[in-house]
Protein backbone atom coordinates (compact mmCIF):
# COMPACT_ATOMS: atom_id res chain seq x y z
CA UNK A 1 0.00 0.00 0.00
CA UNK A 2 1.43 3.43 -0.47
CA UNK A 3 1.14 6.20 1.90
CA UNK A 4 -1.38 9.01 0.68
CA UNK A 5 1.12 11.44 2.60
CA UNK A 6 4.97 10.55 1.06
CA UNK A 7 4.09 8.36 -1.64
CA UNK A 8 6.39 5.64 -0.22
CA UNK A 9 5.05 1.94 0.32
CA UNK A 10 4.01 0.80 3.45
CA UNK A 11 3.13 -2.21 5.28
CA UNK A 12 0.51 -2.12 8.29
CA UNK A 13 -1.80 0.42 9.52
CA UNK A 14 0.83 3.49 9.73
CA UNK A 15 3.75 4.97 7.16
CA UNK A 16 7.06 3.96 8.02
CA UNK A 17 8.51 7.22 6.59
CA UNK A 18 6.62 9.86 8.20
CA UNK A 19 4.32 8.14 10.44
CA UNK A 20 0.89 9.10 8.84
CA UNK A 21 -2.11 6.32 9.56
CA UNK A 22 -2.77 3.81 6.57
CA UNK A 23 -6.75 3.25 5.40
CA UNK A 24 -7.53 -0.03 3.41
CA UNK A 25 -10.00 -0.87 1.33
CA UNK A 26 -12.38 -2.37 4.08
CA UNK A 27 -12.21 0.32 6.39
CA UNK A 28 -12.91 2.64 3.47
CA UNK A 29 -16.11 0.65 2.41
CA UNK A 30 -17.30 0.68 6.00
CA UNK A 31 -17.19 4.30 5.86
CA UNK A 32 -18.98 4.85 2.84
CA UNK A 33 -21.74 2.26 4.32
CA UNK A 34 -22.12 3.98 7.61
CA UNK A 35 -22.80 7.27 5.74
CA UNK A 36 -25.59 6.17 3.42
CA UNK A 37 -28.90 4.80 4.12
CA UNK A 38 -30.14 1.37 3.43
CA UNK A 39 -32.16 1.07 0.19
CA UNK A 40 -34.65 -0.91 2.03
CA UNK A 41 -35.80 1.87 4.37
CA UNK A 42 -39.01 3.85 4.92
CA UNK A 43 -40.03 7.29 4.64
CA UNK A 44 -42.77 7.59 6.41
CA UNK A 45 -44.69 6.38 9.89
CA UNK A 46 -46.81 4.04 8.47
CA UNK A 47 -44.47 1.78 6.99
CA UNK A 48 -42.62 1.45 10.05
CA UNK A 49 -45.85 1.06 11.77
CA UNK A 50 -46.87 -1.82 9.20
CA UNK A 51 -43.33 -3.61 9.74
CA UNK A 52 -41.75 -3.33 13.28
CA UNK A 53 -39.28 -6.47 12.76
CA UNK A 54 -38.01 -4.59 9.34
CA UNK A 55 -37.38 -1.38 11.96
CA UNK A 56 -35.58 -3.44 15.14
CA UNK A 57 -33.14 -5.14 12.51
CA UNK A 58 -32.54 -1.71 10.79
CA UNK A 59 -31.77 -0.07 14.53
CA UNK A 60 -29.84 -3.33 15.39
CA UNK A 61 -27.59 -2.76 11.72
CA UNK A 62 -27.15 1.03 12.54
CA UNK A 63 -25.90 0.64 15.89
CA UNK A 64 -23.78 -2.38 15.05
CA UNK A 65 -22.63 0.13 12.31
CA UNK A 66 -21.98 2.86 14.53
CA UNK A 67 -20.10 0.98 17.08
CA UNK A 68 -17.72 -0.23 14.27
CA UNK A 69 -17.05 2.98 13.11
CA UNK A 70 -16.28 3.80 17.17
CA UNK A 71 -13.96 0.54 17.09
CA UNK A 72 -12.30 1.88 14.00
CA UNK A 73 -11.78 5.46 15.20
CA UNK A 74 -10.42 4.04 18.65
CA UNK A 75 -8.33 1.68 16.79
CA UNK A 76 -6.55 4.68 14.18
CA UNK A 77 -6.56 6.73 17.50
CA UNK A 78 -4.73 3.87 19.35
CA UNK A 79 -2.48 3.13 16.06
CA UNK A 80 -1.79 6.72 15.80
CA UNK A 81 -0.67 6.97 19.41
CA UNK A 82 1.72 3.93 19.19
CA UNK A 83 3.28 5.93 15.94
CA UNK A 84 3.62 8.29 17.76
CA UNK A 85 5.43 6.10 20.57
CA UNK A 86 6.87 4.52 17.88
CA UNK A 87 8.71 7.84 16.78
CA UNK A 88 9.46 9.33 19.92
CA UNK A 89 11.36 5.87 20.68
CA UNK A 90 13.03 6.21 17.12
CA UNK A 91 13.55 10.42 17.95
CA UNK A 92 15.22 9.31 21.27
CA UNK A 93 17.49 6.15 19.98
CA UNK A 94 18.42 9.03 17.72
CA UNK A 95 19.33 10.86 20.01
CA UNK A 96 20.82 8.64 22.15
CA UNK A 97 22.90 7.06 19.80
CA UNK A 98 23.73 10.98 17.97
CA UNK A 99 24.58 11.91 21.94
CA UNK A 100 27.04 8.79 22.15
CA UNK A 101 28.82 9.49 18.83
CA UNK A 102 29.27 12.79 20.43
CA UNK A 103 30.34 11.14 23.98
CA UNK A 104 32.65 8.83 21.85
CA UNK A 105 33.94 11.95 19.50
CA UNK A 106 34.68 13.83 22.92
CA UNK A 107 36.53 11.09 24.35
CA UNK A 108 38.77 10.27 21.40
CA UNK A 109 39.41 14.35 21.07
CA UNK A 110 40.37 14.00 25.00
CA UNK A 111 42.40 11.23 24.69
CA UNK A 112 44.49 12.93 21.82
CA UNK A 113 44.81 15.77 23.69
CA UNK A 114 46.23 14.11 26.54
CA UNK A 115 48.26 12.13 24.27
CA UNK A 116 49.49 15.16 22.83
CA UNK A 117 50.36 17.23 26.43
CA UNK A 118 52.06 13.79 27.30
CA UNK A 119 54.37 14.07 24.23
CA UNK A 120 54.75 17.93 24.78
CA UNK A 121 55.69 17.20 28.71
CA UNK A 122 58.09 14.42 27.72
CA UNK A 123 59.94 16.97 24.98
CA UNK A 124 59.90 19.22 27.21
CA UNK A 125 61.24 17.14 30.12
CA UNK A 126 64.21 15.56 27.72
CA UNK A 127 64.75 19.37 26.46
CA UNK A 128 65.22 20.28 30.29
CA UNK A 129 67.41 16.83 30.57
CA UNK A 130 69.42 18.13 27.75
CA UNK A 131 69.62 21.82 29.18
CA UNK A 132 70.53 20.43 32.25
CA UNK A 133 73.25 18.75 30.57
CA UNK A 134 74.73 21.36 28.70
CA UNK A 135 74.86 23.34 31.62
CA UNK A 136 77.25 20.98 33.65
CA UNK A 137 79.47 20.73 30.84
CA UNK A 138 79.89 24.49 30.57
CA UNK A 139 80.39 24.37 34.17
CA UNK A 140 82.95 21.95 33.80
CA UNK A 141 84.57 23.90 30.85
CA UNK A 142 84.79 27.17 33.03
CA UNK A 143 85.77 25.27 35.91
CA UNK A 144 88.72 23.97 33.57
CA UNK A 145 89.86 27.26 32.57
CA UNK A 146 89.88 28.94 35.76
CA UNK A 147 92.29 26.11 36.91
CA UNK A 148 93.82 26.22 33.81
CA UNK A 149 94.38 29.74 34.64
CA UNK A 150 95.04 29.52 38.67
CA UNK A 151 97.95 27.24 37.31
CA UNK A 152 99.57 29.62 34.91
CA UNK A 153 99.31 32.18 37.17
CA UNK A 154 101.52 30.33 39.43
CA UNK A 155 103.59 29.15 37.27
CA UNK A 156 104.09 32.55 36.87
CA UNK A 157 104.83 33.89 39.87
CA UNK A 158 106.91 30.91 40.92
CA UNK A 159 109.43 32.09 37.18
CA UNK A 160 109.05 35.56 38.82
CA UNK A 161 110.42 34.60 42.44
CA UNK A 162 113.10 32.58 40.90
CA UNK A 163 113.93 35.22 38.91
CA UNK A 164 113.92 38.33 41.83
CA UNK A 165 115.96 35.54 43.53
CA UNK A 166 118.65 34.97 40.88
CA UNK A 167 118.80 38.83 40.42
CA UNK A 168 119.56 39.21 44.65
CA UNK A 169 122.10 36.58 44.49
CA UNK A 170 124.10 38.47 41.51
CA UNK A 171 123.53 41.98 43.07
CA UNK A 172 124.97 39.76 46.65
CA UNK A 173 128.34 38.28 44.56
CA UNK A 174 128.63 42.00 42.96
CA UNK A 175 128.62 43.32 46.36
CA UNK A 176 131.31 40.79 47.60
CA UNK A 177 133.25 41.26 44.96
CA UNK A 178 133.33 44.94 45.24
CA UNK A 179 134.19 45.08 48.69
CA UNK A 180 136.77 42.18 48.17
CA UNK A 181 138.28 44.44 45.86
CA UNK A 182 138.27 47.34 47.83
CA UNK A 183 140.28 45.41 50.59
CA UNK A 184 142.93 43.84 48.34
CA UNK A 185 143.24 47.37 47.55
CA UNK A 186 143.82 48.75 50.74
CA UNK A 187 145.59 46.21 51.80
CA UNK A 188 148.09 46.97 48.69
CA UNK A 189 147.63 50.51 49.76
CA UNK A 190 149.02 49.64 53.40
CA UNK A 191 151.39 47.24 51.72
CA UNK A 192 152.73 50.12 50.20
CA UNK A 193 152.79 52.29 53.48
CA UNK A 194 154.83 51.55 56.46
CA UNK A 195 153.00 48.40 56.94
CA UNK A 196 149.22 47.56 58.42
CA UNK A 197 147.76 49.54 60.84
CA UNK A 198 146.87 48.22 64.57
CA UNK A 199 142.99 48.92 63.61
CA UNK A 200 143.43 46.76 60.35
CA UNK A 201 144.77 44.04 62.97
CA UNK A 202 142.24 44.76 65.57
CA UNK A 203 139.33 43.97 63.23
CA UNK A 204 140.91 41.15 61.60
CA UNK A 205 141.57 39.44 65.00
CA UNK A 206 138.32 40.12 66.36
CA UNK A 207 136.70 38.65 63.09
CA UNK A 208 138.54 35.74 63.07
CA UNK A 209 137.79 35.17 66.87
CA UNK A 210 133.93 35.53 65.82
CA UNK A 211 133.98 33.47 63.05
CA UNK A 212 135.60 30.40 65.38
CA UNK A 213 133.00 30.84 68.14
CA UNK A 214 130.48 31.03 65.32
CA UNK A 215 132.01 27.41 64.34
CA UNK A 216 132.42 25.96 67.47
CA UNK A 217 128.52 27.21 68.51
CA UNK A 218 127.63 25.46 65.15
CA UNK A 219 129.05 22.28 66.27
CA UNK A 220 127.65 22.35 69.61
CA UNK A 221 124.54 22.67 68.61
CA UNK A 222 124.83 19.74 66.25
CA UNK A 223 126.08 17.79 69.43
CA UNK A 224 123.07 18.95 71.14
CA UNK A 225 120.56 17.79 68.45
CA UNK A 226 122.67 14.73 68.30
CA UNK A 227 122.10 14.01 72.08
CA UNK A 228 118.25 14.56 71.48
CA UNK A 229 117.89 12.52 68.80
CA UNK A 230 119.91 9.93 70.33
CA UNK A 231 117.80 10.22 73.62
CA UNK A 232 114.37 9.43 71.61
CA UNK A 233 115.78 6.54 69.80
CA UNK A 234 117.14 5.00 72.79
CA UNK A 235 113.59 5.52 75.32
CA UNK A 236 111.19 3.96 72.06
CA UNK A 237 113.76 1.66 71.77
CA UNK A 238 113.42 0.26 74.92
CA UNK A 239 109.62 1.50 75.56
CA UNK A 240 106.51 0.45 74.92
CA UNK A 241 107.14 -3.65 75.97
CA UNK A 242 104.03 -3.33 77.45
CA UNK A 243 102.17 -3.07 74.11
CA UNK A 244 102.69 -6.22 72.17
CA UNK A 245 105.06 -7.40 70.04
CA UNK A 246 106.22 -5.60 66.80
CA UNK A 247 106.95 -8.74 64.96
CA UNK A 248 103.32 -9.48 64.93
CA UNK A 249 101.70 -5.69 65.28
CA UNK A 250 100.53 -6.20 61.49
CA UNK A 251 98.51 -9.47 61.76
CA UNK A 252 97.38 -8.66 65.10
CA UNK A 253 95.90 -5.52 63.78
CA UNK A 254 98.14 -3.29 66.69
CA UNK A 255 96.91 0.21 66.66
CA UNK A 256 98.57 1.41 69.76
CA UNK A 257 101.60 -0.52 68.80
CA UNK A 258 101.81 1.16 65.35
CA UNK A 259 100.78 4.71 66.86
CA UNK A 260 103.84 4.47 69.22
CA UNK A 261 106.00 3.23 66.68
CA UNK A 262 105.29 5.68 63.92
CA UNK A 263 105.91 8.68 66.58
CA UNK A 264 109.41 7.05 67.41
CA UNK A 265 110.51 7.19 63.54
CA UNK A 266 109.11 10.71 62.92
CA UNK A 267 110.99 11.98 65.88
CA UNK A 268 113.96 10.18 65.24
CA UNK A 269 113.95 11.08 61.25
CA UNK A 270 113.37 14.69 62.17
CA UNK A 271 116.33 14.88 64.40
CA UNK A 272 118.76 13.32 61.76
CA UNK A 273 117.39 16.20 59.30
CA UNK A 274 118.11 18.32 62.05
CA UNK A 275 121.60 17.18 62.81
CA UNK A 276 122.62 17.82 58.84
CA UNK A 277 120.29 20.98 58.64
CA UNK A 278 122.64 22.87 61.23
CA UNK A 279 125.79 21.47 59.86
CA UNK A 280 124.73 22.63 56.19
CA UNK A 281 123.35 25.71 57.18
CA UNK A 282 121.43 26.76 54.84
CA UNK A 283 117.97 28.41 54.93
CA UNK A 284 114.48 26.67 54.89
CA UNK A 285 112.63 27.09 51.94
CA UNK A 286 108.98 27.04 50.78
CA UNK A 287 105.83 29.58 50.17
CA UNK A 288 106.31 30.44 53.61
CA UNK A 289 110.57 31.12 53.76
CA UNK A 290 112.15 31.12 57.52
CA UNK A 291 115.27 32.80 56.17
CA UNK A 292 114.39 35.66 58.38
CA UNK A 293 114.08 33.69 61.82
CA UNK A 294 116.76 30.82 60.96
CA UNK A 295 119.05 30.47 58.40
CA UNK A 296 120.00 26.72 59.42
CA UNK A 297 121.21 27.72 62.73
CA UNK A 298 118.98 24.73 64.19
CA UNK A 299 117.05 27.80 66.44
CA UNK A 300 113.21 26.91 65.63
CA UNK A 301 113.98 22.81 65.71
CA UNK A 302 115.09 23.21 69.28
CA UNK A 303 111.88 25.56 70.35
CA UNK A 304 109.92 22.75 68.76
CA UNK A 305 111.19 20.07 71.01
CA UNK A 306 111.14 22.50 74.38
CA UNK A 307 107.60 22.86 73.59
CA UNK A 308 107.51 19.19 73.35
CA UNK A 309 109.10 18.29 76.41
CA UNK A 310 107.41 20.89 78.25
CA UNK A 311 103.56 19.62 77.15
CA UNK A 312 104.71 15.52 77.49
CA UNK A 313 104.13 15.65 80.91
CA UNK A 314 100.91 17.26 81.46
CA UNK A 315 99.27 15.38 78.62
CA UNK A 316 100.65 11.82 79.76
CA UNK A 317 98.69 13.07 82.82
CA UNK A 318 95.41 14.09 81.22
CA UNK A 319 95.13 10.86 79.20
CA UNK A 320 91.90 9.12 79.55
CA UNK A 321 91.99 5.63 82.01
CA UNK A 322 89.17 3.65 79.85
CA UNK A 323 88.02 5.10 76.48
CA UNK A 324 86.52 1.83 75.13
CA UNK A 325 87.24 0.51 72.02
CA UNK A 326 89.80 3.39 71.23
CA UNK A 327 91.82 2.28 73.82
CA UNK A 328 94.56 0.66 71.90
CA UNK A 329 95.31 4.33 70.31
CA UNK A 330 94.98 5.62 73.48
CA UNK A 331 97.98 3.68 75.15
CA UNK A 332 99.75 3.83 72.18
CA UNK A 333 99.84 7.87 72.90
CA UNK A 334 100.37 7.35 77.08
CA UNK A 335 103.49 5.17 75.79
CA UNK A 336 104.75 7.61 73.23
CA UNK A 337 104.55 10.42 75.91
CA UNK A 338 106.08 8.45 78.19
CA UNK A 339 109.44 7.77 76.16
CA UNK A 340 109.44 11.26 75.57
CA UNK A 341 109.06 11.81 79.89
CA UNK A 342 111.49 9.52 80.59
CA UNK A 343 114.44 11.67 79.23
CA UNK A 344 112.66 15.10 80.82
CA UNK A 345 115.71 16.40 82.27
CA UNK A 346 118.52 15.78 79.33
CA UNK A 347 115.83 17.26 76.68
CA UNK A 348 115.32 20.16 78.63
CA UNK A 349 118.54 20.53 79.01
CA UNK A 350 119.61 20.39 75.30
CA UNK A 351 117.14 22.15 73.57
CA UNK A 352 117.37 25.16 75.75
CA UNK A 353 121.11 25.06 74.85
CA UNK A 354 120.78 24.65 71.80
CA UNK A 355 118.26 27.68 71.41
CA UNK A 356 120.59 29.97 72.84
CA UNK A 357 123.71 28.74 71.06
CA UNK A 358 121.40 29.19 67.38
CA UNK A 359 120.07 32.77 68.91
CA UNK A 360 123.44 33.92 69.42
CA UNK A 361 124.64 32.84 66.14
CA UNK A 362 121.87 34.85 64.72
CA UNK A 363 122.69 37.72 66.38
CA UNK A 364 126.56 37.74 65.09
CA UNK A 365 124.94 36.70 61.53
CA UNK A 366 127.91 34.36 61.36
Amino acid sequence: MKCPKCGQEAVGNFCSNCGTPLVNDTVRREKETVGRKPENSYDDGDSEQRNPARMESDEKKAESGSGSKRNSQEKRSSQSQDAQKREEERRDNERCQSQAQEDARRDREAASRRRQDARRSSSSAKEDKRDAKQQKQMEKRLHALESERERSERQKNRMERSHQRELERQSREAERTRRAAERSEAHTQSDSNDGPSVLDVTAAGVTGVVVLMARVMQAASFLLMAGITWANAKAFRYGGDDLGYIGTMITEENYGLGLYVGIGVFLVLMGAIWCLWILSGKHAGGKVRLQKYDTGRGFIPFIIILVLVLVAGPAAYLMPKNAGSLQPIVDGVYAALEAINANHGFLLFCSIGGAILSFIRKMLLV
